[in-house]
């Protein structure tokens, strides 16, 4: 059996990066940063910590060095801003609260802290967090969908190492890596959108014997070929 893996996107369509992926590339190497720096500061693992970038932030050239400036900023912030058991601080850029951090004032428009425990827990399950790619509205593109399965097909014709292959399946995983990579709870068995007719058509004239449509986060799936009906 072989098997062709490709990403689910809600934001977008196959062939083009979903907007969000810049924001999350970067995030994950200031998380990395921010990991490191909290693991011998105990005081600071029982803190849950959320920056929202501003608008229109793309990953920058110098990625690694911001996002180690970054994720130091940050840390000496919380340290500088003790936050207690159950307590709730935020902090806007508008109301001056970066003043006198460079990268903060530069990068973010607002921080949100709070203590969940006093006790020390492992960095590793530290909750520093950023807004821009874990919350907002999520739900099923069946566009994506559809251009993913139709690029698949084009490519599936020039896969000459398939040729032993007992049978050829397209998986499609919507990964829950971050906010673009969901695509929700589970549909009605009944609901209209998987029997979009163009959606039905790209199904049959695949060379792919099975196609299946996996929620990762949600633990569903659905499978698109066989086509039933």
């Amino acid at each position: 059996m072989a098997i062709e893996l490709t990403d689910y996107f809600n934001d977008s369509v196959a062939g083009t990066r979903s907007p969000l992926t810049p924001i999350a590339e970067f995030w994950e190497i200031v998380q990395a940063s921010l990991i490191r720096r909290i693991s011998h500061k105990k005081h600071l693992t029982g803190v849950q910590a959320s920056v929202d970038f501003k608008k229109g932030l793309q990953k920058p050239e110098n990625c690694n060095v911001l996002a180690k400036q970054l994720a130091k900023e940050i840390v000496t912030f919380v340290e500088t801003h003790p936050v207690m058991t159950s307590q709730h601080l935020q902090f806007r850029h508008r109301h001056g609260h970066f003043n006198g951090y460079d990268t903060l004032e530069r990068l973010l428009s607002y921080m949100f802290l709070t203590r969940r425990t006093d006790k020390a827990v492992f960095a590793s399950r530290c909750s520093w967090s950023c807004v821009n790619i874990s919350c907002g509205m999520i739900g099923l593109n069946l566009n994506y969908i559809r251009t993913s399965i139709a690029n698949k097909n084009k490519k599936a014709q020039r896969y000459n190492c398939w040729n032993d292959a007992g049978e050829k399946w397209l998986l499609i995983t919507a990964s829950g890596r971050n906010l673009s990579n969901h695509a929700g709870p589970p549909t009605q068995k009944k609901n209209e959108n998987w029997g979009d007719p163009e959606l039905q058509r790209l199904c049959r004239e695949s060379l792919f014997d099975k196609i299946v449509f996996w929620e990762i986060s949600r633990d569903w799936h659905k499978w698109l070929k066989p086509v039933k009906g």
